[in-house]
């Protein structure tokens, strides 16, 4: 018995690899995953960011305080002490 030898691909029709039939049908997803990803990424950028702008900025306005209570007499672990005794407070205002 003699079998046909099927005719190669022509260019009306296009041999697809699975590979890229299952590429074709994730490009959405993958697209809009990609979208996820980058607002992720700013998101978690700008949280940071602000929570850097926050205790920079409690930080620098305890500095004069910090100068003065060194100035008036008290040790380096007293003027510590003050600092992370504030600490709690930023973070419950975070």
């Amino acid at each position: 018995m003699i079998r046909r030898v099927p005719a190669p691909p022509t260019p009306e029709v296009p041999a697809l690899t699975m590979g890229r039939v299952v590429a074709e049908s994730l490009a959405d997803f993958t697209v809009y995953l990609s979208l996820i990803a980058a607002a992720a990424v700013l998101a978690l950028l700008l949280a940071t960011t602000g929570t850097y702008a926050v205790i920079s900025h409690i930080a620098a306005s305890g500095t004069r305080e910090f100068a003065i209570r060194v100035a008036l007499g008290a040790d380096r672990a007293r003027v510590v002490g003050w600092s992370f005794n504030r600490a709690p407070g930023w973070r419950r205002s975070g």
